[in-house]
């Protein structure tokens, strides 16, 4: 994400993966789930006992106010040490339409989690008045939110691009990779690390790979053309599109934008696959 570069688990560390949807944290009930079965002294889904530390802002993360709460944006406490667990949680869409509750929801994540692998939901792509708050202006469209997110998520280190996790009989190595700012140092590093691997043991190699993609009534042969499927529906009236992007159900739709949003990724992985390291001894 951004410029992070690989990450490098020590050896005998466990890869344990995750995955949740629909948090919609702007019900206080389900923040208050989230939050007890976290941070619960019986689930040990962290790195580190001091991952476990949330500030205020984000125990009360789905309370509205006025006044903007208290949030640390640094680097999750601990470290990981020889045995520690490797954690990484997919979050795959709807965590709330306001800005400022996806932030803390993330930034509470990546506090409890080695790893936070997160795409946009539809819920995220609704216009709403405390957009202002956040970014200072409204933005013009659901486009201009979906990208001020995942520079949100960027700056955060949240993951939105393909996230490599390898295992081997004797090390476990997790490659957070960009596939904007590919560095020929990290490249080197990653190839290194793998021939040390398949030299000491038999390795194992995961991808977790945030697809982008939005509904489309195209999806569904037997269509016959009625939209009547959108009437009471939120979306349709809290998400703008670019005008380019309303014209009819084919190429430059909104669900078209977003697919061809996929093909760097997925040619990066398809690439890795399909160019596997030799080890040499």
């Amino acid at each position: 994400m951004g410029n992070t570069p690989p990450v490098y688990a020590t050896p005998r560390s466990h890869i344990r993966i995750y995955a949740v949807s629909d948090l919609h944290v702007d019900h206080t009930t389900n923040w208050d789930h989230i939050y007890t079965t976290l941070t619960s002294t019986s689930h040990n889904y962290t790195t580190s006992p001091s991952h476990h530390r949330a500030g205020e802002g984000e125990r009360g993360a789905s309370e509205e106010s006025e006044g903007e709460s208290e949030e640390s944006e640094g680097e999750s406490e601990g470290s990981e040490g020889e045995g520690e667990r490797v954690s990484v949680l997919i979050v795959a869409g709807d965590i709330s339409s306001k800005l400022e509750l996806i932030r803390r929801t993330l930034t509470f994540l990546q506090r409890i989690f080695t790893h936070v692998c997160y795409v946009p939901g539809n819920n995220e792509l609704r216009l709403c008045k405390s957009d202002a708050k956040c970014c200072g202006v409204p933005f013009a469209d659901s486009i201009a939110k979906f990208e001020y997110i995942m520079r949100m998520c960027a700056e955060l280190g949240v993951h939105t691009t393909p996230l490599r996790l390898r295992h081997s009989d004797t090390d476990a190595v997790v490659i957070a990779r960009d596939t904007d700012n590919n560095n020929d140092d990290d490249e080197e590093k990653e190839r290194e690390s793998e021939r040390e691997g398949e030299r000491e043991g038999e390795s194992e190699e995961l991808w977790i790979v945030p697809l982008l993609c939005w509904y489309t009534p195209t999806f569904d042969r037997k269509w016959n053309g009625d939209h009547k499927y959108q009437r009471g529906w939120l979306d349709f009236r809290a998400c703008k599109w670019p005008e380019e992007l309303t014209r009819g159900e084919g190429e430059g739709t909104v669900s078209e934008y977003f697919l061809r949003l996929n093909e760097p990724a997925l040619q990066q992985v398809t690439r890795r696959i399909a160019t596997p390291t030799t080890a040499t001894t």
